[in-house]
């Protein structure tokens, strides 16, 4: 998985699509000693991710899988969620 960077430059606040209040929020100090909000825009992230299956039978394989290795902390484009962290997955499956 992978998401590009958004700079605050490119949100489009008026018609809604972008929210700015959902990007990421720096506190900037300014010469005169007041604090003012500065919208960074959304980081580029990536996760890595590892899978593997093993057939044990004509009718049963087994999946393993494990979801954002490096546990990286992020959130899908102005969502506002993070996102799950460090995964793993188990899965028997039968055809009958």
């Amino acid at each position: 998985m992978y998401n590009g960077r958004k700079a605050i430059e490119e949100y489009d606040v008026a018609s809604g699509t972008d929210n700015e209040e959902e990007s990421t929020l720096e506190w900037i100090l300014t010469e005169e000693g007041n604090w003012i909000e500065d919208y960074q825009g959304t980081p580029s992230w990536y996760t890595l991710n590892l899978s593997a299956m093993y057939r044990l039978s004509d009718s049963f394989t087994a999946q393993m899988a494990i979801e954002n290795i490096l546990d990286q902390h992020y959130k899908t484009f102005a969502s506002g969620l993070s996102a799950p962290g460090r995964n793993f997955i188990v899965t028997l499956r039968a055809r009958l």
